[in-house]
């Protein structure tokens, strides 16, 4: 009879193997999914695109969408939260104060 680490160790590989082409695999079609959907920035999006947003947005923007709702696709960018908070405790303030 083998050692416990005769037993395992095979195991173990098959298993980090297999969690490795998951991961893999996902990445691939995460990537390929945004690529296929044909999405770039500037593109303006209607119910008559709607299928071009199926899967990169939730079912009920979906819906949205075909019912009539216009999504203009812009570039992502960067978001400072802190600024956001900032500005948007300057603007209470003020409103206070009136």
């Amino acid at each position: 009879m083998g050692s416990y680490m005769e037993i395992i160790e095979p195991a173990r590989s098959r298993l980090f193997g297999a969690l490795a082409i998951l991961v893999t695999l996902s990445m691939v079609m995460a990537t390929s999914a945004t690529s296929a959907a044909g999405v770039k920035p500037g593109d303006l999006i209607t119910p008559e695109d709607a299928s071009m947003v199926a899967n990169l947005v939730s079912p009920g923007n979906f819906i949205l969408v075909r019912q009539g709702m216009r999504m203009k696709i812009v570039p992502t960018q960067r978001l400072e939260w802190a600024s956001i908070q900032s500005r948007d405790r300057k603007i209470l303030a003020a409103g206070a104060g009136q």
